[in-house]
This record gives C-alpha cells, sequence and structure tokens, in this order.
C-alpha cells in the first residue's frame, strides 16, 4: 500500500514522465526523464544556460539540475 504523501513518488515511478514549466510558464511533458537528465548534465552540467526541447526553453541552473536529481533518485 502507497501513502497518500508517496503517491506522487508512486505515479512516477510507474510513468518516468515529468511535467515541468519552461521560462515562460508553459507545461512541457518530458517523456523520457532518464534522457532528458543525462543530457542536462552532458550539456548544462555547472552555471546557468539556456536549454531548449521542442520549442520551449528552459534556465537551467543549480535549482533545476538538484530538483531534477532529486526526482531522477526517487524512481530509480
Amino acid at each position: 500500500m502507497v501513502k497518500a504523501r508517496d503517491s506522487g513518488i508512486f505515479l512516477r515511478k510507474m510513468v518516468k514522465t515529468l511535467k515541468i514549466k519552461d521560462i515562460d510558464k508553459n507545461d512541457y511533458i518530458i517523456n523520457d526523464l532518464k534522457k532528458f537528465v543525462n543530457h542536462i548534465n552532458k550539456y548544462h552540467s555547472n552555471g546557468s544556460s539556456i536549454h531548449e526541447e521542442n520549442g520551449c526553453f528552459f534556465l537551467v541552473d543549480d535549482s533545476l539540475r538538484a530538483e531534477l536529481k532529486k526526482i531522477k533518485d526517487e524512481i530509480s
């Protein structure tokens, strides 16, 4: 049985997708979280930069990298 507070983690483990906001506050669904995180780690590993994906732009900074790491660790 999954606790209510853990249900989001449980669902992410099942689906392995993530919905985030781009810099214009538009929703964007990441269908392959592992691929997305690997790209961020390889090409945007430090400092601040802009990542473009399918016409959406994301500010990649320490905050986003930390959040992605946390989510990736939860689903691994």
